[in-house]
């Protein structure tokens, strides 16, 4: 009789074991749901990261095939557009950039010139490979429409291997 009781209590104990354990399960399922939800959302935007990194690495690598290891010559350009000696150009150190690339700024001072003049410049040299303006100051003269410039401006310049 002894050992009829220790295993019904025995049994008891189990079966309300088992009812603890799957009241606690039915319970938990939402923030187990939610948790996997996370998780999911997680990932997919690790994987538009990815696919980011992947857009700045195809765009890498066509500038490296395009020969795109010098942004354009602003000497050059500035003497094209104004005249000689119309713009004076003060490089300052390159800084390095990630992965072998540096980081380039020349500031471009315009003594007295039109400011039409100046924006067909710096619209000129935002092109392939571009340089970026990055800062600019306009002075105006007695005269509209013309005045002094200061703009400095970056680009990026891979490093030769």
């Amino acid at each position: 009789m002894k050992a009829d009781r220790m295993a019904m209590a025995l049994v008891a104990a189990l079966v309300a074991l088992a009812l603890v354990c799957t009241v606690r399960m039915i319970r938990t399922a939402p923030e187990h749901r939610a948790l996997i939800e996370r998780k999911a959302r997680d990932l997919a935007h690790i994987d538009q990261l990815v696919r980011g990194w992947s857009l700045e690495e195809q765009y890498r690598s066509w500038l490296e095939d395009q020969g795109s290891w010098y942004p354009a010559d602003l000497e050059m350009m500035a003497s094209r557009r104004l005249g000689a000696g119309a713009v004076s150009l003060t490089p300052r150190p390159a800084v390095s950039a990630a992965d072998g690339w540096l980081s380039r700024e020349v500031e471009m001072v315009f003594a007295d010139t039109s400011f039409e003049q100046a924006a067909d410049l710096l619209t000129a040299v935002e092109s392939v490979p571009p340089w970026r303006l990055k800062w600019i100051e306009l002075r105006s003269s007695g005269e509209a429409g013309r005045g002094s410039v200061v703009a400095i401006l970056e680009a990026l310049e891979k490093e030769q291997p």
